[in-house]
């Protein structure tokens, strides 16, 4: 960037940032107990358990690494350990908030100006996270995407995540994300099925049954936005 601040991405590749997310999603299953947006970023509140602060150390030190856009500082005391994550532009802001899903309506009533988009053929973990990772690297869509917990159920590996939420609030987002959908549709076809829901319904994109040319505007269908018309 021109004034030297370190891009506002993540750096991990696939295999990494699963690994990664693991280890966030055992950590905040033994140990969290509130997850809220502070003015500059977010702050998570940890029980003080057994390896609980040496292991939030461990992924703050990492996390500086890859997110170094953000400042990650833990502080433990005897009642609690807490985990402040912290940002100097809005864009910065926004993308850190959007890692941790546990803040405000991450898996309640869908935003009508919200994208969300679900894998339903192929390995449902691992193209999420791939998936996750593409949509993050776009400039457009920067600080916009976010992981979803689905409900529990007996056969569900606790905590996973169900889907990816996408905000379309910012101008031209809408044709951003379909744009970018229909490229990574491209790379992964035939293996692979998706539905995705915007503001105007909700479409399932079979790799295999469409031509290249009919996804776009399958896409654009519903997710476009009057900022983008």
């Amino acid at each position: 960037m021109e004034d030297g601040s370190p891009p506002v991405a993540c750096s991990l590749n696939q295999t990494n940032l699963a690994e990664r997310t693991a280890r966030w999603q055992a950590l905040t299953a033994r140990a969290l107990r509130q997850a809220a947006p502070t003015q500059d970023g977010v702050r998570l509140v940890f029980a003080p358990g057994p390896g609980v602060a040496a292991e939030l150390e461990s992924l703050a030190a990492l996390e500086r690494e890859c997110c170094a856009f953000a400042a990650w500082s833990v502080h433990a005391g005897p009642a609690q350990v807490t985990l402040d994550v912290t940002a100097g532009s809005e864009e910065a802001v926004t993308a850190v908030r959007s890692l941790f899903p546990g803040l405000g309506a991450t898996s309640g009533a869908e935003d009508p100006m919200e994208a969300r988009i679900q894998i339903l053929r192929g390995d449902r973990v691992a193209e999420l996270t791939a998936l996750w990772e593409w949509l993050r690297s776009e400039r457009d869509l920067a600080g916009l995407v976010r992981p979803v917990r689905g409900p529990l159920g007996e056969t569900d590996l606790g905590g996973a995540y169900d889907l990816l939420a996408v905000a379309l609030g910012s101008g031209g987002a809408g044709v951003a994300l379909a744009r970018s959908l229909t490229t990574w549709l491209l790379t992964r076809r035939p293996s692979i099925t998706i539905t995705v829901s915007g503001p105007h319904g909700s479409v399932t994109v079979a790799g295999e049954h469409l031509r290249d040319s009919d996804i776009m505007p399958l896409l654009s269908n519903v997710l476009e936005t009057s900022d983008d018309r």
